[in-house]
């Protein structure tokens, strides 16, 4: 094949995949937060910013001084046409499929060590900065961790604390520098499709307990932070489908009732810790709901224990989740909603719940709406946006053929977000 059809199926590869919905990799309320350093493309919907580079010598070539900016390009780079316009701009973020993610401040050994080392992998992505904006000088870096043992070594800070405890990277793993970066901490472990820990590995002896321990799954992923991360443990655990095998229970003392683990039975095989508080269900494409009491929390997570992917966010203490009231987020799929709203000034509430909706039971009446978003086409944010319980109805019937509409309750009036006035858009 010669250089100009390298060339030339590259760009139509590259049109193909990025001329396509913006809203494609738009992640549903339903959905975890979207972490920084997730590894499929929602990191890079950002096409006019981002390059694409396709599998073999990429050419490119940055400043050795701070700022680290896009200097040249050979000439005979097959990616010379798509990559001229990034020529003086910052590259912040770096994605190897399957291998590594990095973000923040990246130098130019990093950034031409990495793509050299990865020139057999295809769809590896370089994210610019706009001109004059300086990245942060935290670095972010996601690891792909290869099935069996982890040969990189690992310290503690051993603090006075031991519950502030951090672990980082003493040594890394033979031709995997740029994957274990010396003195960076240890933020999160993920085991796909079984549990994601960030923040609670503070001895070596629980990460090494955990690798060792999860060897055998393929694409566990360990994510480092530059800087000392701040914030407490968090542990999201993905369910499998049919009874959890989990006991829950509500602490008298606490007078929002949150769910608490009790025990686990023996069979369930989940790997999370007892007494932590759930802050969070998922139940992807269907409902969120925080902060939630611990009745309603079995009854919606049983009336779902079918679906795949349903999700609890567990947090150690009840003071790390807030004193905030329930929060519901619905993905609402075509056809009627089965809600009635009502509205009084700046108020909009759930007046009753039909009997044929698919929400009996899940969504209490009396809850307050705070937004509603049509993908697509339309965001109606704050009293403003969705002026009367009238109007709102008819944009309700207006778009009720579209999936995805996302709705936001809150169970106390005071925790409605505020929005600025004429906030309402028609999304293009």
């Amino acid at each position: 094949m010669s250089a100009s059809q390298a060339a030339n199926r590259y760009k139509l590869k590259f049109l193909k995949r990025h001329l396509r919905n913006p809203f494609r990799n738009s992640e549903k309320a339903t959905t975890m937060e979207q972490d920084t350093t997730t590894w499929d493309d929602t990191n890079f919907t950002d096409i006019d910013n981002t390059l694409l580079i396709p599998p073999g010598p990429t050419g490119l070539h940055f400043s050795p001084t701070a700022p680290h900016v896009l200097q040249r390009i050979d000439a005979d780079s097959l990616i010379t046409e798509h990559s001229i316009q990034f020529i003086g701009r910052i590259a912040f973020r770096l994605l190897v499929p399957d291998k590594i993610s990095i973000r923040g401040a990246l130098d130019d050994v990093a950034i031409e060590t990495i793509l050299a080392g990865s020139e057999d992998i295809a769809d590896r992505k370089l994210m610019f900065k706009d001109r004059g904006m300086v990245p942060d000088d935290n670095l972010v870096t996601a690891t792909v961790l290869p099935t069996g043992p982890v040969y990189a070594s690992f310290l503690e800070t051993n603090g006075y604390i031991k519950s502030a405890n951090r672990v980082l990277v003493e040594r890394g793993a033979p031709n995997m520098n740029y994957e274990f970066p010396i003195g960076h901490f240890v933020q999160k472990i993920v085991i796909p499709h079984q549990f994601e820990y960030e923040g609670a590995i503070r001895t070596v002896d629980m990460l090494r307990d955990m690798l060792d321990k999860y060897k055998d799954v393929e694409g566990r992923k360990i994510v480092f932070h530059k800087e000392l991360p701040r914030g407490g443990p968090v542990i999201n655990v993905t369910l499998p489908t049919g009874p959890t095998g989990i006991l829950f229970y509500a602490d008298i003392t606490d007078p929002s009732e949150l769910p608490m683990i009790s025990s686990i039975l023996a069979p369930s095989g989940l790997d999370i810790p007892i007494d932590y508080v759930v802050g969070k269900l998922i139940i992807p494409n269907e409902i969120t709901m925080e902060r939630m009491e611990c009745a309603h929390f079995e009854e919606v997570l049983n009336k779902y224990s079918e679906v795949e992917g349903r999700t609890i966010v567990l947090h150690p203490s009840r003071k790390s989740i807030g004193t905030h009231g329930t929060k519901i987020t619905l993905t609402l799929s075509s056809g009627s909603l089965g809600l009635v709203i009502k509205s009084f000034r700046d108020t909009f509430w759930v007046a009753k719940v039909k009997d044929e909706s698919k929400w009996i039971r899940k969504v209490p009446a009396g809850y307050y709406l705070e937004s509603l978003v049509i993908p697509g086409e339309l965001e109606l944010m704050g009293k403003d946006d969705m002026r009367n319980a009238t109007y709102l109805s008819v944009k309700l019937k207006e778009y009720e053929n579209i999936d995805d509409r996302i709705m936001v309750l809150q169970q106390n009036k005071e925790d409605i977000t505020k929005y600025n006035n004429g906030t309402q858009r028609r999304l293009i």
